[in-house]
């Protein structure tokens, strides 16, 4: 059971605060560059826009692909400052932007960049190594780390993390996230066991501890 295997790692919990430090991750090559990059189709002298620059394999690639013009979209304080690194390797090519899809319209009215001159966008979906590879993060269990699970890292002060959730929400709330989100089938077993621990033990804090569960 969770409530037993709880106490026995006590005394590895992560008491830490919130933490903004950028760290330094490596380049990648994103799963079908080549075939992205082809039907983007970039050309010379148009705006185009990499919707989710991440580590920026896509934004390298379409910058080495014509002389095209490129904005980055991230809201990702930590790709936003490698996006800032390569508008420095590609001088005047590139336009950093930190911030959500939502926000987009404003970013670019500000950069004083109407939206009908963009020739096409790229998405890439999903959480990318940068988030996994890292434990801070809170998002892979294979990690132990701090349950954060913030894509913004910590940019909104208002924007709960997930161990909040874990520690606030009902068990009902809890199993429409497993069960909507997740699609988890063991969705009513987990947020029951949540609602014990909490109750019973402690609030589950770190990655190692929510993983426990599904070990049941």
């Amino acid at each position: 059971m969770i409530l037993r295997r709880l106490t026995t790692v006590t005394h590895t919990i992560l008491r830490r605060t919130h933490t903004t430090e950028l760290i330094e991750y490596k380049d990648h090559t994103p799963v079908l560059l080549e075939e992205a990059i082809k039907h983007l189709d970039p050309k010379d002298n148009e705006y185009y826009i990499d919707m989710t620059f991440g580590a920026g394999g896509h934004s390298r690639k379409i910058l080495e692909s014509s002389d095209c013009k490129l904005i980055t979209l991230d809201r990702d304080p930590t790709a936003f400052a490698k996006a800032r690194k390569l508008a420095v390797e590609y001088p005047n090519r590139v336009t950093p932007l930190l911030g959500r899809f939502s926000e987009l319209p404003n970013l670019l009215k500000e950069k004083g960049i109407k939206q009908m001159s963009i020739a096409g966008m790229l998405f890439d979906f999903g959480c990318s190594s940068m988030q996994l590879d890292n434990g801070e993060r809170g998002f892979s269990i294979s990690k132990n780390g701090y349950l954060d699970m913030r894509m913004d890292a910590g940019r909104d002060p208002n924007q709960i993390t997930a161990r909040e959730v874990l520690a606030t929400a009902n068990e009902q709330e809890l199993y429409k996230i497993f069960k909507i989100y997740g699609e988890e089938k063991k969705a009513a077993k987990i947020a029951q066991t949540i609602i014990q621990a909490r109750y019973m033990i402690k609030n589950i804090e770190t990655t190692e501890e929510y993983s426990m569960e599904g070990h049941q």
